[in-house]
């Protein structure tokens, strides 16, 4: 929560595009991966669940606090292929 008068901290994200290709390409390598393996739909299903853990984790720990959309602009595959 923020206080009148009070200002936020200017966030800058370094080195966007590459964290944002990075994080998409290792989710389209995973995804592969477990297709590949023929891993059954639990262990897709444990995966998928620690990813979007680690995401509301970001959501809660960074955007909340810095007032921007840091799990969009960093971590989130789509966002990857949305934001510019």
């Amino acid at each position: 929560m923020q206080l009148p008068g009070n200002k936020r901290k200017k966030v800058t994200v370094k080195n966007k595009k590459a964290v944002k290709a990075t994080t998409l390409i290792l989710v389209i390598a995973v995804t592969i991966i477990l297709k590949v393996l023929k891993l059954p739909a639990l262990a897709a299903t444990v995966i998928a669940l620690v990813f979007g853990f680690a995401s509301i984790g970001i959501m809660i720990f960074s955007s909340a606090r810095s007032g921007k959309m840091i799990h969009c602009l960093k971590y989130c595959p789509v966002g990857t292929l949305v934001i510019s």
